[in-house]
Parts: C-alpha cells; structure tokens; sequence
C-alpha cells in the first residue's frame, strides 16, 4: 500500500480540480486554500464529499457544477447541528444523572454504589456462567465509580471534602464527575426494579429507555469530539411501538419497518420529543429549520433532500412538538 504523501496547499487544489470540482483561479482559489489551511482536506473533503460524487464513475469526480462552497456548507451545517444537539444532550445527561441518584439512594442509602448486592445479580451460591457475567459486570461498574473517586481526589473541590470529612462521597455528588457513558454503564446494571423506577419518571419502557442512554451517549461523543455526525447511524434502533404518534411523521415502511428516522439524528430527536418539555422542542425545532434552510439554499434542490433523508428528517418532521409525553 502506499504511503500517504503530504501535499501543499496548491497541490490540494490542484487534486479537486481534476476530480471535476469547479474552483476558479482566480480569488477563489485563494479562499479555499485559507479554509482548507484552517479545517484541513481531510476533515472538510473527506469527511463531506460522499452526497456530491458520482455514483456512475469508477473513478472519484464530483457532480458536475460541483463547487468546493458545497462541501463546505454541508461542513458547516454539520458542526451548527451538533452544537444544537449537544445542547439539549447535556440538559437531558443531568437529568438522568439526578434521577438515578435520587432513586438508587433512596432505596439502598448514602453509602450504596460500591455494594455488590445493590445491582442486578442472583443471591445464591450456584451462579451458572450468565451470572457469573452479570457480577462481572458489575464488579466493572464499581471498579469504573472507584476510579472515578481517585482521579478525581485533590482535583475536585467537592469530592475531596466528602472523602475527607466523611470517608465516602454520596451518589448525587458523584454523578456530576461521571460522563453519560458511565452513567449508561451503571443503569445498565441496576436491578431491573429499580431501573423501572427510573424509567417511570420519564415515562419510558425501562428496555427503551436503556436504549435511549446508549444513543444519546454515541451522540454526545460525536458532537463533543467534533466528528461528522449527520449521517451516523446507531446500532440501536427505537421501538416505534412506544412512542405514540410516530405515524405523524408520515415516514414510508418496508415489511413493516421504518426506512429512516429510527437510529439516525432524526430517532435523536424523537428521543429529545420523550425526554424534555415541549418548549424545549420547540427551540430545537426552530434552531434545526433555520439551519436546513440554509443548506437548501446553498445545495441542488436533489442533494438537499438526500442529506435530509439520511438523517431522518422526513417533510413532516416538525411534528416531533406534537409526540411530546
């Protein structure tokens, strides 16, 4: 295989060009070397180029009329979408982190997440081996909040007065330093009892609602680490059977499956639509319309509607305000 060779700035231009992309030598030229110079080739070429390329060629050529200003609106457009989503991703991570807190503690005490009893295994002394995976498991999940409380020890204020003053830090304090992975993780193996607790006060199916932690999770992480995000598909796929109303969105079915908008950003927003209050539906539903409307101004009519469809958003997905519990 061959090596990747740097290339220069021109040499980039000079590579689009002959993949049929419409970059003119004179001023323009220069703008798209000061935005490659500021984002890099990869992230903006690589990373967007699929819905202007030609499914036709054997070889990589663009679209004819193809302009770099194209790629780069659609670049844009992804980085504003996750700033919107990991808006509300981090409103519904507290959430979630209070809930768990408030009803693991309730149940087991201050003093509750490192017992082995308090989470889903059997309490007898012939485990068969999906046991033994279960204590495994959650033998990890201790392991991960013990961590946790080290890491953290003389780096967070409030975490080192608990361990120092009482010998121990309570669960609601605790969740502020975990990331939703952890959280996800942690959920994950609470007894199924208490994960209905939970589940109850968002008004969710336990098993939907663990489903719901893993995406968000998988969400978060794109959005915070900057990763192209508007057509990642999720290995979860929602139960449209408990979320009423889904039918609104008017989405075309195959065998009785849903083509799109079940693990895309759209089945991230239904998630939001289950989660969060109406009002705050309605601002990302403001905030997602001013950005669509501009990429459908920047973007052939035929490669806007494509990048809508791979993420989810059918014509009918404002009424995501009216699916709100």
């Amino acid at each position: 295989m061959a090596n990747k060779i740097y290339t220069t700035l021109r040499q980039q231009l000079k590579i689009l060009r002959s993949k049929n992309m419409n970059i003119s030598i004179n001023g323009q030229g220069a703008k798209v070397k000061k935005i490659l110079e500021r984002e890099n080739y990869y992230s903006v070429i690589n990373g967007y180029k699929d819905p202007f390329i030609q499914t036709s060629s054997n070889n990589e050529t663009f679209i004819s009329n193809t302009q770099f200003e194209n790629l780069y609106t659609l670049f844009t457009f992804d980085r504003n979408v996750r700033l919107i989503y990991l808006k509300f991703i981090l409103k519904i991570e507290h959430q979630i982190k209070s809930v768990i807190a408030h009803e693991f503690s309730k149940k087991y005490g201050h003093d509750n997440y490192l017992k082995l009893g308090n989470f889903d295994i059997l309490d007898n002394q012939n485990c068969n081996k999906e046991d033994n995976n279960k204590i495994k498991k959650v033998l990890t999940t201790i392991g991960k909040l013990e961590t946790s409380l080290s890491n953290q020890m003389n780096k967070n204020k409030e975490i080192t007065h608990y361990m120092s003053t009482y010998g121990y830090v309570p669960l609601w304090v605790l969740v502020n330093i975990l990331t939703l992975g952890e959280i996800s993780y942690f959920y994950s193996n609470m007894k199924p009892g208490d994960k209905n607790n939970v589940a109850r006060v968002f008004n969710v199916n336990p098993e939907e609602f663990s489903k719901y932690i893993k995406n968000l999770t998988l969400s978060r992480n794109l959005c915070a680490h900057d990763e192209r995000f508007y057509d990642f598909k999720y290995r979860e796929s929602l139960s449209t059977s408990y979320i009423s109303n889904f039918s609104l969105f008017s989405i075309p079915s195959k065998n009785g499956n849903y083509l799109y908008g079940t693990n895309d950003a759209f089945s991230i927003a239904v998630i939001f639509s289950q989660l969060l209050p109406k009002k705050d539906i309605q601002i990302f539903i403001k905030s997602m319309d001013k950005e669509f409307k501009t990429l459908d101004k920047n973007l052939d009519s035929s490669i806007f509607n494509k990048i809508k469809i791979k993420m989810g958003f059918g014509n009918s997905w404002k009424k995501l305000r009216d699916i709100c519990r």
